[in-house]
């Protein structure tokens, strides 16, 4: 990065807008930046700062602070960095936040930090997050890692000196993308951290699974399952202690097998015996019930019996009733025909009203249709003339519309007359006054050029002497000599009055043309409007014509409109005669066919009163032949009698299926009571509190040996589940703790962690590379600078062993041959050892492919404490800095260096407060 242009306005000491023209200092060498202690040397870094990265240089200034006290209130504080970066052109903007004047009202606000970036391609990135991040990612470096690379301000020049080794590794972190050490080493530490949480877990459980194992308190192993449980026994002795427990359990439970068998055995034999004391008691009990319910049943079935032969004989009658049903459905058929007859006469009767209706409405709208028609022929007749009417209307308007243009364009080139007339007063006046002062001129041109040419003789007389030849007229005798009037007039300005007097005339002239035009044009329009008024308006008279077409044009307008209005009229009775002309066919044919619709009525009604006449007698006669009324009387009676017959055949079959029933019952009772009692005589006589008591005793013993079976069960099941999870966790376990152990020799090894050796991390220890490198590119100046005194050494070992250790600095002395801290040195060797190591990081920097590329450097102060030959030192290291293409600015007040640069920017200290820069080449 190389600055090209800054611009400062109302920032730090500099109260107005100011630019500096960077380019000029060139692309390579040292340039001095020079002036009074406190004049804004240091402002200029903390202004390419500021516009890069939105803070100063230094670390005792915040952008709050940059606004100048000496600046206008209404002169905004910003500041505009143009500069090169690899061969392209950006353009940064920035302005802290800072109270200005109120746009509206009095009083102050506050003005918000503002940034923008423009690229070379015509993006454009604003807001200050987006610029700040924008920058880092252009650069490759934050604001901090620019001034400790390419920007040593005032007060940090020892920084990268006396850093320790943490210090180191965060700037070195960034410049040489080391990252991804670190990342490995705090990812090394979190599995690390994550295998012993792992190994305490599996520790965890199988303790938790010890803690589980069961055992009876008094057997003899319990001793061991103390100690089990107690952390007192391996892995190993506590899996075979649990193969001990889980044999024991399984004889246990064989052996309560066995006898659990043999109890179930005799309770089964128990309990069939009370089964059959049970069943015997049921017997007696289910046989009186039955008796019972015998004698209750047996006088029913006479009952049944009764009333089953009292159906018998009412069902006899339904011959009679079934005879009188087969009559009635034989006449059936001849009902239907009757009752068919009866809808058609009763159909022809409402159909013959329908058609007599129907007839006198046809009739009514018929003679309404032939009016209407009439009236619609006679509308017709008035509107035959429409079309011609409105085509009529049409010419009249467009005759009007015509005039109506002509007398408005007659209007419009009348005002434009006005307007010309009032435009060639204008220019008669312009054309007045420019005559008047160009006689002005004229009579002052001619009065200086008398008063030149009587000068000009007063000159040449005040030269002349006696007996001397005039140049003139070459007389040697000179009687009469002029004199010089008043001040002479010279001929510069004799000829600026010449020249007053010459534009004058040509604006005078320039006049005079241009109200000649305007008079001709206004007169070739006179002619023509006068020619047009006579002919639209019939006077040639102007004034007279300019009243007069206004009440034209107003009375033309009226016309129109009345005229549109007929149009209007005309159309819609142009319409309206379309539509009859459509319609009246229409309605005629509708006419006719009504007429023949009403013929067909009439012809209808003849047909179906004949027809009415014959049905009527033929129902008479089939009437006298039948029983019934009608079909409905008929069969209500057959429906009638149908239902008796069928109330008596239920009642029979009700009366046959209740006898039916009752008797099974009868004999059903008689056969189970006959099978009890066989049942009885065959049963033994067995006593029920003796089997019962037994019973009793052989449940209490089973439900223990149940309870004891479960216990063991639950004891054999818990052991085994942990037996298993003990070997399980056992082999995971040692597996983990294989793992631990070399991941935490890993991590320890990448963490510099381990004991009683140096502590150097992994990423400390790709960053002792870097580290040498700079060390090495820095010995090459600090050896110059010091006579070959000094050279910096990287410290392999921490002083205990204790912090961390890899990047450390040290001094050696080839004078005395000693080693030390560069702490030791004095300000002005500090100075010398500190440029040279930043000089050795620039250079290392630029020469890795990070993407950094520095192409300038700022010394800030420091050549003060340096003696003569400390300064030279310095100074030609610097400018060997310079070799290609490095730009390298110093700030400085000492004198020598001032003898040394020739390309300064000399800051000043102005009397009304602030301070100003410029731009110095001496060659």
């Amino acid at each position: 990065m190389r600055p090209l242009n800054l611009k400062l306005s109302a920032f730090g000491p500099y109260a107005g807008q100011m630019e500096l023209d960077m380019d000029r200092l060139g692309d390579h060498g040292l340039y001095l930046i020079t002036g009074d202690t406190g004049a804004g040397k240091t402002t200029l870094f903390d202004a390419i700062t500021f516009a890069l990265y939105g803070d100063a240089s230094g670390e005792n200034r915040e952008p709050s602070m940059l606004r100048s006290k000496y600046a206008k209130p209404d002169t905004p504080t910003e500041v505009e960095l143009t500069f090169l970066h690899r061969g392209k052109i950006y353009t940064i903007r920035r302005n802290p936040e800072y109270m200005r004047p109120a746009k509206r009202g009095d009083g102050y606000t506050s003005e918000k930090a503002g940034a923008q970036l423009d690229y070379p391609d015509g993006r454009v990135v604003t807001k200050p997050r987006e610029v700040d991040a924008a920058v880092i990612e252009l650069l490759g470096i934050d604001r901090e890692q620019f001034s400790q690379i390419s920007m040593l301000a005032q007060g940090n020049f020892l920084k990268l000196l006396l850093a320790d080794t943490k210090q180191r590794q965060e700037i070195f972190r960034e410049l040489f993308q080391t990252t991804y050490y670190r990342k490995l080493q705090d990812c090394l530490k979190d599995e690390l951290k994550t295998v012993k949480g792992q190994c305490e877990e599996a520790r965890s459980s199988v303790k938790q699974y010890i803690g589980g194992i069961m055992c009876e308190e008094d057997d003899i192993l319990q001793i061991e399952v103390d100690k089990a449980k107690r952390g007192e026994l391996l892995a190993v002795d506590t899996l075979e202690l649990l193969e001990r427990l889980l044999e024991q359990d399984i004889r246990k439970e064989d052996e309560l097998e066995k006898e659990l068998k043999n109890v179930e055995q005799e309770l089964e034999e128990v309990t069939k015996l009370i089964a059959q004391v049970e069943e015997a008691t049921k017997l007696e009990a289910s046989l009186a019930k039955a008796n019972a319910r015998l004698t209750k049943e047996e006088p029913k079935l006479k009952e049944r019996k009764d009333a089953l032969n009292q159906a018998r004989q009412n069902l006899k009658d339904g011959d009679r009733v079934q005879k009188e049903i087969a009559v009635i459905e034989a006449e059936l058929p001849n009902y239907a025909a009757l009752d068919e007859l009866s809808d058609n006469v009763a159909k022809l009767e409402t159909s013959i009203q329908k058609s007599e209706e129907s007839r006198k409405d046809k009739e009514i709208e018929i003679i309404e249709k032939r009016t209407a028609l009439s009236e619609l022929k006679q509308e017709q007749e008035t509107l035959k003339d429409s079309g011609a009417e409105q085509e009529k209307l049409l010419y009249s308007k467009d005759l009007l519309a015509a005039r109506k243009k002509e007398l408005t364009i007659l209007k419009q080139r009348m005002a434009v007359l006005s307007e010309k007339e009032e435009e060639l007063k204008t220019a008669q006046v312009v054309y007045k006054r420019d005559r008047e002062v160009a006689q002005k001129r004229e009579t002052e041109y001619h009065a200086k050029y008398r008063a030149y040419l009587d000068g000009q003789a007063g000159l040449l007389a005040s030269e002349l002497e006696e007996g001397t030849p005039c140049p003139v007229c070459g007389a040697t005798s000179h009687p009469s000599l002029a004199c010089l009037q008043g001040e002479v007039v010279t001929e510069q300005e004799l000829d600026a009055a010449k020249a007053a007097y010459e534009n004058a005339r040509e604006a005078a002239s320039y006049s005079s043309q241009t109200a000649g035009e305007i008079r001709s044009v206004i007169k070739e329009q006179k002619e023509q409007l006068c020619e047009k008024s006579k002919e639209l308006l019939g006077t040639e008279e102007l004034e007279a014509a300019a009243l007069k077409v206004k009440l034209e044009i107003s009375d033309t307008d009226k016309r129109l409109a009345q005229t549109e209005g007929q149009i209007k009229e005309a159309e819609k009775r142009l319409a309206r005669k379309k539509v009859l002309d459509e319609m009246i066919p229409k309605q005629e044919e509708e006419n006719d066919r009504l007429e023949a619709l009403m013929q067909a009525l009439k012809e209808k009604r003849a047909a179906e009163i004949a027809k009415a006449k014959a049905d009527k007698k033929q129902l008479e006669t089939l009437k006298s032949n039948l029983s019934f009324a009608g079909s409905k009387e008929a069969k209500h009676r057959r429906d009638t009698l149908k239902n008796e017959f069928d109330t008596l055949k239920t009642a029979y079959d009700k009366a046959e299926k209740e006898y039916q029933k009752q008797s099974d019952l009868v004999q059903t009772l008689r056969g189970n009571i006959d099978g009890l009692k066989n049942q009885r005589k065959k049963m033994d006589i067995i006593d029920l509190n003796t089997v019962t008591e037994k019973k009793e005793q052989l449940t209490g013993y089973r439900k223990k040996l149940l309870e004891k079976q479960k216990q063991i069960h639950t004891r054999s099941t818990t052991n085994e589940n942990a037996r298993i999870n003990i070997s399980a966790k056992s082999e995971e376990l040692k597996k983990l703790e294989e793992k631990y152990q070399w991941t935490a020799a890993l991590s320890n090894t990448a963490n510099g962690n381990i004991a009683g050796k140096e502590k150097i991390m992994l990423e400390t220890y790709i960053q002792t590379t870097y580290f040498e490198r700079i060390i090495s590119r820095a010995n090459l100046r600090l050896m110059k600078m010091t006579g070959a005194q000094y050279e910096l050494k990287r410290l392999t070992e921490a002083e205990d062993n204790k912090g961390q250790s890899g990047l450390g600095l040290g001094v050696i002395d080839h004078y005395n041959g000693t080693e030390r801290s560069v702490k030791t040195l004095s300000g002005g060797e500090s100075f010398l050892a500190s440029l040279a190591l930043a000089l050795g990081l620039s250079d290392e920097v630029q020469s890795q492919a990070g993407g950094i590329q520095v192409d300038t450097l700022f010394v800030d102060e420091g050549f003060g404490t340096l003696d003569s030959d400390a300064l030279e030192q310095a100074y030609s290291a610097l400018a060997s800095l310079t070799e290609g293409n490095r730009l390298v600015g110093i700030i400085s007040h000492v004198a020598d260096l001032k003898e040394k640069i020739d390309r300064q920017i000399v800051v000043t200290k102005e009397k009304t407060g602030g301070s100003f820069a410029k731009i110095q080449i001496f060659c």
